[in-house]
């Protein structure tokens, strides 16, 4: 049988895990932070460094490349925008209810898992504009011009 010393040890051990078990990595009260990448990940031409206590975060009009990398942006806290090798986007506005974003080159895969009451994510593409308000999961390649929507429904206005 073992003592109460020894018991109190194990408790005291497993209690000082426990707050790692349970914690969420990041949250953000903008759009664009950037929860992940890999490889050479560039925002506005300067590398991103890994630093596990601290998140890069674009502001308007910044633009996030990657060469042989890829990444993951964080548009609000269901959805994200993950970012191919050889791919550049342009974050246009960074509000959670309605962020927006440019496609400059590559390709990208955005997925929302939930989008808030009367909120939606628009993504320009050249003339395009694809837009999504509900549970979607969608990718865009601007070499081919393709639109492929894997889950949900995407509403896309073409010029005018």
């Amino acid at each position: 049988m073992m003592s109460w010393s020894r018991r109190g040890w194990l408790f005291c051990l497993a209690g000082s895990f426990l707050p790692q078990a349970y914690a969420q990595q990041v949250i953000s009260a903008r759009s664009g932070l950037i929860q992940y990448f890999e490889r050479s990940v560039f925002l506005n031409e300067e590398p991103l460094e890994r630093d596990p206590n601290r998140f890069a975060q674009m502001d308007r009009y910044d633009v996030l490349r990657t060469a042989g990398g890829r990444a993951e942006i964080l548009i609000s806290p269901e959805a994200f925008l993950r970012i191919r090798e050889r791919s550049s986007v342009r974050l246009l506005s960074d509000s959670v209810v309605e962020p927006c974003y440019e496609l400059l080159s590559g390709s990208m895969i955005l997925e929302a898992q939930e989008m808030p009451r009367r909120g939606s994510v628009q993504i320009l593409w050249r003339d395009f504009k694809a837009t999504i308000s509900k549970r979607a999961i969608f990718r865009l390649d601007s070499a081919t011009g393709n639109l492929r929507v894997i889950e949900g429904e995407v509403n896309v206005l073409a010029g005018d």
